[in-house]
């Protein structure tokens, strides 16, 4: 069904297009200089932003990459860029993840969908209830780490659940994971995809732990890309603590761990409490701070970065037992169905 009714189309420079009925994303107007003259913003096919003045270059990439079976392509190498300004490649703060380019081919142009306002909710069942409670009842380090992306936030946050999130492991080798979070470069959309099944699989406290660590990898994402100018927000300030690091998970293994301990030890206890108090009846003792320490450490461990590599073999040995424990935890979250 075309749509041209909702395209402010003022110069007529652009004439003919057609969406489907539920097309959330951006319309680039693209001169003959490769500048993108108007960008109208589409939420269920209708215009919800559109605007025309000035001029940005834009650079346009191809890229080679795997879709998966609910229409999500990621890619996974870099065929060339054109355009724009900068090598090929140059600027990409992707730390580690590829780009996603948007479902339906093996190529596409470098655009984000719609630029929603703030946080965006679109999670569902468990999740969303786990995400709300965070949101209401998280600590300090929640509260800040949220705060970022509400009010006049230079980045906003599209948090979604899917049935099933997948990923490339370090062999080519497509697999399973709990969650994903997928920023390009040059747009103001970071989107976190939640796995359904994998929530519903593990313990409340587990799940709120992944949506957490994804809310993490957001923010590093805006940390690398803000165009702050302040001294301790500028991009260029945190790359370099970022670069000793290596890549996302390492930064998080190094920097983060300690205040995702502590934002787990009062969401279990005064959220999850009944969780809580079932671990205390079956343990005969209170969650210790090593409890929390180790269940942060899910989904940094299993990709060996430094932090993880460097610890003594007692260490590890001890949180590789204490996270068995969080298997026993309720799967239940605390919200009336």
């Amino acid at each position: 069904m075309t749509k041209n009714e909702y395209f402010d189309n003022i110069d007529k420079s652009f004439n003919f297009y057609q969406v489907t009925d539920s097309f959330d994303g951006i319309v680039l107007v693209v001169n003959q200089q490769n500048e993108a003259v108007q960008f109208s913003s589409f939420k269920d096919s209708l215009l919800i932003k559109s605007r025309t003045n000035g001029r940005m270059a834009i650079q346009t990439c191809v890229y080679l990459g795997w879709m998966d079976d609910y229409g999500d392509f990621t890619a996974i190498s870099l065929v060339g860029c054109f355009g724009g300004a900068g090598a090929a490649g140059s600027g990409n703060n992707n730390g580690g993840y590829p780009p996603h380019v948007g479902g339906g081919g093996s190529s596409s142009t470098n655009t984000q969908p719609v630029v929603y306002d703030k946080i965006t909710n679109e999670l569902t069942g468990k999740a969303k209830c786990l995400n709300a409670l965070l949101d209401k009842n998280g600590d300090s380090f929640v509260k800040n780490l949220l705060a970022n992306f509400k009010g006049k936030s230079e980045f906003n946050i599209q948090i979604v659940s899917k049935d099933k999130v997948t990923t490339l492991d370090e062999n080519g080798i497509i697999k399973e994971v709990n969650g994903q979070t997928i920023y390009t470069p040059g747009s103001t959309l970071i989107t976190i995809k939640i796995s359904k099944v994998r929530t519903d699989e593990h313990s409340a406290l587990e799940a709120a732990r992944t949506i957490l660590h994804e809310y993490v990898h957001a923010d590093i994402f805006r940390k690398l890309n803000s165009a702050s100018s302040l001294v301790g927000e500028r991009a260029v300030d945190f790359k370099t603590t970022y670069d000793a690091y290596g890549n996302q998970h390492g930064v998080m293994a190094s920097l983060y761990i300690n205040s995702m301990k502590e934002a787990l030890k009062g969401f279990h206890k005064t959220v999850l409490t009944n969780d809580y108090n079932g671990y205390v009846k079956y343990f005969e003792e209170e969650p210790s701070d090593a409890f929390y320490e180790a269940m942060a450490w899910n989904g940094l461990k299993e990709n060996n970065v430094k932090a993880w590599v460097d610890l003594p073999a007692d260490k590890k040995a001890s949180i590789e037992s204490l996270v068995k424990r969080g298997n026993l935890l309720t799967k239940t979250a605390p919200c009336p169905n």
